[in-house]
């Protein structure tokens, strides 16, 4: 959703790297939660903390060495203001969430995000594997090739945007239809298994292309598991009327067992969330985009979050339950709070399930025009392959009529005939019409559904969905939707289908046709 009169931000993909947590970390005594393992702070120690690590949002962006991005390329080096302020933002959502708060700037890593940086804004988009300039050296195009494949990545269409827009607006939201089904960004930023990382921009006419390491797994004794954004006592300052809302457990988490029971305290509003009902947004992802088992929801009605809300979270089928409350708060004690993000993040992470990248993922370009024309990357797709025939939906079945009353010995006078309850009728089927592959992206077409208030698409490597199993909801005005499949040799199969609302409940049809990938996702 492009929010009005605000900058847009526009993100690319993250890469994945798989990892196994332990449970060493042992929660705080003075929280109620049930289920989790991190540390929990009060609002008064979290305000303490962040006004002792102080950072701002619009914090502007400054150079020690100014980027050269043409010519005799240099990628320059950001202030010592501009860093420690980043590194204290990323410090502060950290110890927020209840996760280790002691992250360090890395030159190593610094260096790789800051030459990333400068390849893209000279490419002009935004690439995990960008091309080389004709004209740059082979051993710099290197150095920013490798960062730019290791980190997360942004772009802003306007001239010096500030690097704690882009950590908590841009890659802690990941709210957009590219990003949240995995929410690769935020869980690269909560990885309780970081040490060490690093930030890098460049500015221009351009627009402002920015970088942060994410791949540092040095901190060994990590054992936090059920690390959630929005945390226990959370500021209202970093978390957006559309942000959802996640819990990575650390472990995989099966989607078809698992719910979610979200409760405003204050009316007692209840949203409920699974695979097969959601009131809003809901999936579970176990790629290893820092920890994995990352469960994500998001309210079907926005909320703008304001200090003194209360809400309560309950997670079954997990094996044991988990439950925790979310007190929203300011950090500036009694003082409004100021509006929300500026940034929105664009296509989402594909999976990377080794340290070393193998395949140069498709990037989207920004939907948003800007004031300052930039240059856009042309997608070229690859020819459409000849379709499978597709699978005539069988007529469903009436059902058979029941026995006849019998007679009486003598007729009485005419019953009078009063009908039955008229039953609520389920949507038809969905119709995928046709499908297009590009790499693990397959864009679905499918045909309208009468009355439809939604459609819910669902993909698996399975025919009977019971593997690598995920699901999205779908807007009942498109007429398509994007998937982003698993890297695999295996098969994969869509199928779709449409709710109406009745009494503000979701009625499900039958899942539609069955669309077959055979094409190797890499």
């Amino acid at each position: 959703m492009i929010r009005k009169n605000r900058k847009s931000i526009c993100y690319v993909m993250t890469l994945a790297l798989c990892v196994t947590l332990g449970s060493s970390y042992v929660r705080a005594e003075d929280t109620e939660a049930q289920g989790i393992n991190v540390a929990y702070h009060t609002q008064d120690e979290i305000r303490a903390f962040c006004a002792e690590n102080a950072a701002g949002l619009n914090d502007a962006l400054t150079f020690a060495e100014n980027p050269v991005v043409s010519g005799d390329y240099s990628a320059g080096k950001l202030s010592d203001k501009t860093l420690n302020s980043a590194i204290n933002m990323f410090n502060q959502v950290r110890y927020i969430a209840g996760i280790s708060y002691d992250v360090q700037l890395d030159d190593t890593y610094n260096s790789l995000t800051q030459t990333a940086a400068l390849v893209n804004y000279v490419n002009g988009e935004l690439s995990h594997y960008p091309s080389k300039p004709a004209d740059m050296d082979e051993d710099l195009y290197n150095l920013g090739a490798k960062g730019a494949g290791e980190s997360n990545i942004a772009w802003a269409s306007w001239k010096n945007a500030g690097m704690n827009q882009s950590l908590v607006n841009g890659w802690l939201d990941d709210g957009d239809d590219y990003n949240i089904d995995r929410l690769g960004h935020r869980r690269w930023v909560l990885n309780p298994n970081m040490k060490y990382t690093g930030f890098g921009a460049v500015t221009g006419t351009n627009g402002t292309y920015s970088a942060m390491y994410s791949f540092d797994m040095k901190n060994t004794k990590a054992g936090e598991y059920g690390v959630a954004w929005p945390a226990q006592n959370m500021p209202v300052e970093y978390f957006g009327t559309d942000f959802p809302w996640s819990v990575s457990m650390g472990k995989n988490v099966d989607i078809t067992s698992v719910k979610v029971k979200l409760t405003r305290e204050s009316d007692g509003k209840v949203w409920n969330f699974s695979s097969e009902e959601a009131d809003g947004y809901f999936n579970v992802n176990n790629a290893g985009y820092g920890q994995k088992g990352c469960i994500i929801f998001r309210p079907d009605t926005s909320i703008k979050y304001t200090a003194g809300d209360v809400f309560d979270v309950d997670i079954t089928g997990l094996g044991s339950d988990v439950s925790y409350t979310v007190n929203f708060f300011s950090l500036e004690d009694g003082q409004a709070v100021t509006a929300k993000p500026t940034v929105k993040p664009t296509e989402t992470p594909t999976v990377k399930p080794t340290e070393t990248p193998t395949v140069k993922p498709t990037v989207k370009p920004t939907e948003t025009s800007t004031a300052v024309p930039t240059k856009e990357p042309e997608i070229t797709e690859k020819p459409e392959e000849t379709e499978e025939p597709e699978i005539t939906d069988e007529p469903e079945e009436t059902e058979e009529p029941e026995e006849e009353p019998e007679e009486t010995e003598a007729p009485t006078a005419r019953p009078t005939v009063t009908p039955t309850a008229k039953p609520v009728t389920k949507p038809a089927k969905v119709k995928i019409k046709k499908w297009k592959i590009n790499k693990n992206k397959v864009t679905v077409y499918f045909g309208k559904v009468k009355n439809a208030s939604g459609y819910q698409v669902r993909y698996s490597t399975s025919v009977k969905y019971n593997k690598d199993l995920s699901s999205k909801a779908v807007s009942c005005k498109s007429t398509k939707t994007m998937v982003r499949l698993k890297k695999s040799r295996k098969k994969h199969f869509i199928q779709m289908r449409a709710y109406t609302k009745k009494n503000g409940k979701k009625v499900y049809g039958s899942w539609g046709n069955t669309i077959k990938i055979y094409k190797n996702i890499k």
